[in-house]
């Protein structure tokens, strides 16, 4: 049994080899795996968790199995900081906070608009309104409709001979 151990590069998962030395096929093979990929891009601190965590399993590997070696607790592995999702998110409470601000000011809009169609209506009313009232105001200074009012209130001429019947059905 043969450990395997190289300082110009990260060790494998896999720190007791049974096979011969990697050929140059089975580093490709390697270097494509996830868990590489993975070790090649974390931050110097999280290679620093998982050599130290290598370090704690390759000692208890390479001692036999009665010795009580103390082993090392395993480190948490380290979140790094996904500034793109960090980004998406600033970006979703900026759009958030601006629909809000056009929020505020649609419903203003609206409002204001049914107020003023309700003052529209109101005034068409009253121009209604005022147009009969001129249209009574100059049938009133018609000397005919002023007559036709008078006696329509009981009042005559002067030297007319009013009449009154009375007894008549309905009245």
């Amino acid at each position: 049994m043969r450990v395997e151990q190289s300082s110009n590069r990260m060790p494998s998962a896999r720190t007791v080899a049974h096979q011969p030395r990697s050929t140059s096929r089975a580093r490709r093979a390697q270097a494509a795996s996830p868990r590489v990929r993975q070790a090649q891009a974390a931050s110097p601190r999280v290679r620093r968790a998982q050599a130290a965590s290598l370090r704690g399993s390759r000692a208890q590997a390479a001692s036999p199995r009665g010795s009580a070696v103390p082993r090392a607790a395993p480190l948490a592995p380290i979140q790094r900081i996904r500034w793109d999702r960090v980004g998406r998110l600033c970006l979703l409470l900026v759009l958030v906070a601006v629909v809000a601000l056009y929020v505020e000011h649609t419903i203003s809009f609206f409002a204001t608009r049914a107020e003023a169609q309700r003052v529209e209506a109101y005034v068409r009313e009253l121009r209604q309104a005022n147009a009969r009232l001129e249209a009574e105001q100059r049938a009133l200074r018609q000397p005919a409709t002023i007559a036709a009012r008078a006696r329509g209130l009981g009042m005559v001429r002067a030297g007319e001979q009013p009449y009154v019947v009375s007894g008549l059905p309905g009245g």
